[in-house]
């Protein structure tokens, strides 16, 4: 098993998060899952506790850190027709889970862009963008409630980001972006200022240079429509690690 001398991306208060080092933790991310789903896997629970970053690449002034997505645990292989192999059982962290985990929809990609995106809310602003005390307050908003400005929290982000974010987090899975590459490469664009319009159609190869980690993990070195049927039945989101709690 390797061993990595770092920390994962929750415990970085949004004080030591710039919009420039968010924005290459996202891109990284992306990478790696869109490696995965070129190979029909889907992740499933990103977040910041599953994003490790390492300082062996260390850390300068730009943030030139190497990013390794882990918890592998709650992964799933589609099946021919893009479903997943095994469905009906709620796998994901509250705070991240897309509409469609919530009401045990079918699952692609789009699941992960959606977290991914919510992780980047998260690490800006240090709070989910559908925090509350209670857990049905939480669903209600992934399911019902409008995309919230990151800008409520940090007023010195730039307006580009909330169309970004509004298009990565739409409650319909076709609305999102058509990969996690596309997303990230907007937002990069838009945390500097410069967004180069939210397109529908943007695609984005598998970049090159990916690798699988030792630690079940994916290496990454380089590069309002309906509201959906409310949740139904299905067990707690199962916990996998086994290093210690699940961080949100």
């Amino acid at each position: 098993m390797q061993y990595v001398d770092g920390y994962d991306s929750a415990s970085v208060p949004p004080t030591a998060m710039s919009p420039e080092r968010a924005a290459q933790i996202v891109v990284q991310t992306a990478a790696a899952l869109d490696y995965a789903h070129a190979r029909g896997v889907l992740h499933r629970d990103v977040k910041p506790a599953n994003l490790l970053l390492s300082r062996s690449a260390g850390v300068g002034a730009g943030f030139d850190e190497r990013v390794l997505l882990t918890d592998f645990g709650i992964a799933k292989l589609l099946d021919d027709t893009g479903h997943l192999t095994r469905t009906g059982n709620l796998t994901a962290t509250l705070a991240f889970a897309s509409p469609e985990q919530l009401t045990n929809a079918a699952l692609d990609h789009h699941c992960d862009q959606y977290a991914l995106a919510c992780t980047l809310f998260r690490l800006l602003t240090g709070i989910g963008p559908y925090d509350a005390p209670r857990v049905g307050a939480v669903v209600f908003g992934h399911l019902h409630a409008p995309i919230p400005s990151p800008r409520i929290y940090r007023p010195d982000l730039p307006a580009e980001l909330d169309a970004v974010l509004e298009r990565a987090m739409a409650k319909e899975p076709s609305e999102r972006f058509d990969s996690c590459g596309a997303f990230a490469d907007e937002a990069r664009r838009a945390l500097r200022g410069r967004s180069g319009g939210v397109s529908r159609h943007s695609k984005v190869d598998v970049p090159s240079g990916l690798c699988l980690s030792p630690t079940s993990g994916i290496n990454a070195r380089t590069p309002n429509r309906r509201s959906p049927s409310p949740i139904r039945g299905g067990r707690s989101p199962t916990r996998m690690r086994k290093e210690g709690p699940r961080r949100p």
